[in-house]
Protein backbone atom coordinates (compact mmCIF):
# COMPACT_ATOMS: atom_id res chain seq x y z
CA UNK A 1 0.00 0.00 0.00
CA UNK A 2 1.35 3.45 -0.90
CA UNK A 3 0.86 6.28 1.57
CA UNK A 4 1.22 9.95 0.67
CA UNK A 5 3.48 11.90 2.99
CA UNK A 6 4.01 15.71 2.95
CA UNK A 7 6.89 15.66 0.47
CA UNK A 8 6.71 12.45 -1.48
CA UNK A 9 5.39 8.97 -1.19
CA UNK A 10 5.67 6.49 1.63
CA UNK A 11 4.93 2.78 1.73
CA UNK A 12 3.22 0.77 4.40
CA UNK A 13 3.76 -2.96 4.26
CA UNK A 14 1.33 -5.26 5.98
CA UNK A 15 2.82 -8.75 6.33
CA UNK A 16 -0.45 -10.36 7.42
CA UNK A 17 -3.49 -9.71 5.18
CA UNK A 18 -5.73 -9.86 8.26
CA UNK A 19 -4.05 -6.64 9.46
CA UNK A 20 -4.88 -4.50 6.42
CA UNK A 21 -8.10 -3.04 7.85
CA UNK A 22 -6.38 -2.01 11.10
CA UNK A 23 -3.44 -0.55 9.18
CA UNK A 24 -5.75 1.51 6.95
CA UNK A 25 -7.49 2.99 9.99
CA UNK A 26 -4.17 3.65 11.77
CA UNK A 27 -2.16 5.06 8.82
CA UNK A 28 -5.11 6.81 7.10
CA UNK A 29 -3.49 6.94 3.66
CA UNK A 30 -4.58 9.70 1.31
CA UNK A 31 -4.08 7.40 -1.67
CA UNK A 32 -3.62 3.74 -2.36
CA UNK A 33 -3.39 1.27 -5.18
CA UNK A 34 -4.74 -2.21 -4.65
CA UNK A 35 -6.22 -5.28 -6.21
CA UNK A 36 -10.02 -5.68 -6.11
CA UNK A 37 -9.86 -7.87 -3.00
CA UNK A 38 -9.24 -4.92 -0.67
CA UNK A 39 -12.07 -2.86 -2.19
CA UNK A 40 -14.44 -5.83 -1.87
CA UNK A 41 -13.48 -6.17 1.81
CA UNK A 42 -14.14 -2.47 2.47
CA UNK A 43 -17.47 -2.68 0.60
CA UNK A 44 -18.51 -5.74 2.62
CA UNK A 45 -17.50 -4.18 5.96
CA UNK A 46 -19.49 -1.02 5.22
CA UNK A 47 -22.48 -3.02 4.01
CA UNK A 48 -22.44 -5.19 7.16
CA UNK A 49 -22.50 -2.07 9.37
CA UNK A 50 -25.46 -0.62 7.47
CA UNK A 51 -27.33 -3.94 7.34
CA UNK A 52 -27.09 -4.22 11.13
CA UNK A 53 -29.41 -1.22 11.46
CA UNK A 54 -33.16 -1.20 10.89
CA UNK A 55 -34.03 -0.81 7.23
CA UNK A 56 -30.44 -1.68 6.33
CA UNK A 57 -30.93 -3.16 2.85
CA UNK A 58 -33.34 -0.47 1.70
CA UNK A 59 -31.23 2.25 3.27
CA UNK A 60 -28.10 0.96 1.51
CA UNK A 61 -29.78 0.90 -1.92
CA UNK A 62 -31.36 4.33 -1.43
CA UNK A 63 -28.03 5.86 -0.40
CA UNK A 64 -26.32 4.31 -3.40
CA UNK A 65 -28.88 5.90 -5.77
CA UNK A 66 -28.51 9.32 -4.09
CA UNK A 67 -24.73 9.17 -4.25
CA UNK A 68 -24.62 8.17 -7.90
CA UNK A 69 -27.04 10.98 -8.84
CA UNK A 70 -24.98 13.61 -7.00
CA UNK A 71 -21.65 12.42 -8.38
CA UNK A 72 -23.03 12.14 -11.94
CA UNK A 73 -24.32 15.72 -11.74
CA UNK A 74 -20.96 16.95 -10.46
CA UNK A 75 -19.05 15.05 -13.16
CA UNK A 76 -21.31 16.70 -15.76
CA UNK A 77 -20.43 20.12 -14.33
CA UNK A 78 -23.92 20.66 -12.90
CA UNK A 79 -24.92 21.60 -9.37
CA UNK A 80 -27.23 19.03 -7.76
CA UNK A 81 -30.55 20.37 -6.51
CA UNK A 82 -30.81 21.43 -2.84
CA UNK A 83 -33.22 18.54 -2.22
CA UNK A 84 -30.78 16.02 -3.69
CA UNK A 85 -27.90 17.52 -1.69
CA UNK A 86 -29.92 17.23 1.53
CA UNK A 87 -30.72 13.59 0.79
CA UNK A 88 -27.07 12.96 -0.06
CA UNK A 89 -25.97 14.45 3.27
CA UNK A 90 -28.31 12.01 5.03
CA UNK A 91 -27.02 9.12 2.90
CA UNK A 92 -23.50 10.16 3.82
CA UNK A 93 -24.24 9.98 7.54
CA UNK A 94 -26.05 6.64 7.21
CA UNK A 95 -23.85 4.81 4.67
CA UNK A 96 -20.93 6.58 3.02
CA UNK A 97 -19.10 7.43 6.24
CA UNK A 98 -18.86 3.68 6.87
CA UNK A 99 -17.11 3.25 3.51
CA UNK A 100 -14.61 6.02 4.33
CA UNK A 101 -14.07 4.71 7.87
CA UNK A 102 -13.43 1.14 6.66
CA UNK A 103 -10.89 2.51 4.16
CA UNK A 104 -9.06 4.70 6.66
CA UNK A 105 -10.72 8.06 5.99
CA UNK A 106 -11.01 10.36 2.96
CA UNK A 107 -8.78 9.74 -0.05
CA UNK A 108 -7.25 11.79 -2.86
CA UNK A 109 -6.73 8.80 -5.14
CA UNK A 110 -7.83 5.19 -5.30
CA UNK A 111 -6.63 2.92 -8.07
CA UNK A 112 -7.32 -0.71 -8.84
CA UNK A 113 -5.71 -3.28 -11.08
CA UNK A 114 -4.71 -6.90 -11.31
CA UNK A 115 -8.22 -8.26 -11.87
CA UNK A 116 -11.69 -6.96 -12.72
CA UNK A 117 -13.42 -5.02 -9.94
CA UNK A 118 -17.11 -5.72 -9.44
CA UNK A 119 -18.91 -2.66 -10.89
CA UNK A 120 -21.23 -2.64 -7.85
CA UNK A 121 -18.25 -2.16 -5.54
CA UNK A 122 -16.86 0.58 -7.77
CA UNK A 123 -20.29 2.25 -7.83
CA UNK A 124 -20.46 2.39 -4.02
CA UNK A 125 -17.06 4.07 -3.75
CA UNK A 126 -18.06 6.51 -6.52
CA UNK A 127 -21.32 7.31 -4.71
CA UNK A 128 -19.31 7.99 -1.54
CA UNK A 129 -17.15 10.49 -3.44
CA UNK A 130 -14.22 8.07 -3.70
CA UNK A 131 -13.94 7.09 -7.36
CA UNK A 132 -11.65 4.15 -8.05
CA UNK A 133 -9.60 4.58 -11.19
CA UNK A 134 -9.18 1.23 -12.88
CA UNK A 135 -5.99 0.48 -14.73
CA UNK A 136 -4.32 -2.27 -16.66
CA UNK A 137 -0.68 -3.24 -16.98
CA UNK A 138 1.91 -5.66 -15.72
CA UNK A 139 1.76 -5.58 -11.95
CA UNK A 140 5.19 -7.15 -11.69
CA UNK A 141 6.79 -4.13 -13.36
CA UNK A 142 4.26 -1.47 -12.29
CA UNK A 143 3.92 -0.61 -15.95
CA UNK A 144 0.42 0.80 -16.30
CA UNK A 145 -0.69 0.93 -19.92
CA UNK A 146 -4.30 2.07 -19.50
CA UNK A 147 -6.21 3.96 -16.81
CA UNK A 148 -9.50 5.73 -16.20
CA UNK A 149 -9.33 9.45 -15.41
CA UNK A 150 -11.65 11.88 -13.60
CA UNK A 151 -12.75 13.26 -16.99
CA UNK A 152 -13.36 9.79 -18.49
CA UNK A 153 -14.48 7.56 -15.62
CA UNK A 154 -16.48 4.36 -16.06
CA UNK A 155 -17.18 1.39 -13.81
CA UNK A 156 -16.65 -1.36 -16.35
CA UNK A 157 -13.47 -0.52 -18.30
CA UNK A 158 -9.80 -0.03 -17.56
CA UNK A 159 -9.74 3.29 -19.41
CA UNK A 160 -7.76 4.55 -22.35
CA UNK A 161 -4.05 4.08 -23.03
CA UNK A 162 -1.82 6.39 -21.00
CA UNK A 163 0.37 8.80 -23.00
CA UNK A 164 3.14 6.93 -24.77
CA UNK A 165 1.23 3.62 -24.99
CA UNK A 166 -0.68 2.17 -27.90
Amino acid sequence: MFVLVPFGLGNSYVPDPRGVADTLRRVQPQAFVSTPRLYHKIHDAAQRRVMATSGGAGRFEWALRMGVQVQAARMAGKRPSPSLLAQHALADRMVFRHVRDAGGGPKRLLSCGGAPLNPRVSELFYAAGLPIYHGYGQIETTAMTTCNTPADHTFDTVGRPVPGCQ
